[in-house]
């Protein structure tokens, strides 16, 4: 059995535990979904707040910035349903000294530490993004080409990738710093200004410093731009825009791999 058969498995046997063990308190597992409800809502109405003032933001109309927050819905739904969840928990592995037990498992560490739980009320915002872009492409009469299909599929991969990084980046930091809800809360701020269309970041100094930063140095601007521009059919395709994101998605999980086995070579066990 190959390696990558393997830890597919084991993801699947995560999925299949987690769900069990959700179905076991079906209550809260309800509370979750109408929370997620009450938040869509709370997104729609701010959707139509800004269109109620104005026909465009930046050089999106009302059902072309729908696919937008759809995109968005989809990322954030992926990203809280597998790994969100997992990194926020590593400081508590290593304050309670727990972590011994998962890294004397003979599987890898990053593997485990980042998928072992799975959040199955988060899928609910994955299929309402999917529903929100399906909404929109209906409206708008612009269907997608198959190339732009798959196009969507490999740079909303890519997306996840660099944001996946940035908090496997933050979970490994708990090794020195063991409590780091603050660099959570960081996370959280850096990763709104991902959530409106880069058009937005121009006009001043500051907002263009801002586009520059959040697309060349911590690339989460491009996390939806990049995907929603590529998925929606009237859009024009940025060659050299796609192929950053690429390179921008591998260098990130590289180093934050790199920075995750260094925190753990620096970790002293509970036993120690």
């Amino acid at each position: 059995m190959t390696a990558a058969v393997r830890y597919f498995r084991l993801f699947g046997i995560f999925a299949q535990t987690c769900l069990v063990r959700e179905l076991s308190f079906r209550v809260n597992f309800i509370a979750r979904i109408a929370t997620n409800i009450g938040w869509l809502a709370l997104m729609v109405l701010f959707f139509q707040l800004i269109y109620g003032n104005t026909e465009r933001v930046g050089d999106w109309n009302r059902w072309q910035y729908l696919f937008f927050m759809g995109t968005g819905m989809i990322l954030n739904g992926i990203l809280e349903t597998v790994f969100v969840g997992n990194c926020s928990n590593m400081s508590e592995l290593i304050r309670t000294g727990d972590l011994d037990l998962h890294l004397a498992r003979p599987v890898d560490e990053q593997f485990l530490l980042s998928c072992r739980n799975i959040d199955w009320s988060e899928l609910f915002n994955i299929f309402v993004g999917i529903g929100l872009c399906v909404t929109s492409l209906i409206w708008t009469h612009e269907w997608p080409t198959f190339d732009r299909i798959l196009l969507f599929a490999v740079t909303m991969t890519a997306s996840v990738a660099i944001m996946y990084s940035l908090l496997l980046v933050l979970a490994a930091s708990s090794v020195w710093l063991v409590r780091n809800q603050a660099l959570y809360e960081l996370w959280w701020y850096v990763a709104q200004f991902g959530r409106y269309p880069g058009e937005i970041y121009k006009g001043s100094v500051l907002g263009v410093g801002l586009k520059v930063l959040l697309t060349f140095v911590l690339p989460v601007l491009l996390a939806i731009n990049v995907p929603a521009q590529q998925g929606f059919a009237d859009k024009e395709r940025n060659a050299w825009l796609i192929l950053y994101l690429f390179i921008a998605a591998a260098a990130a999980l590289a180093l934050s791999r790199m920075f995750f086995k260094r925190a753990l070579r620096s970790y002293r066990s509970a036993s120690s």
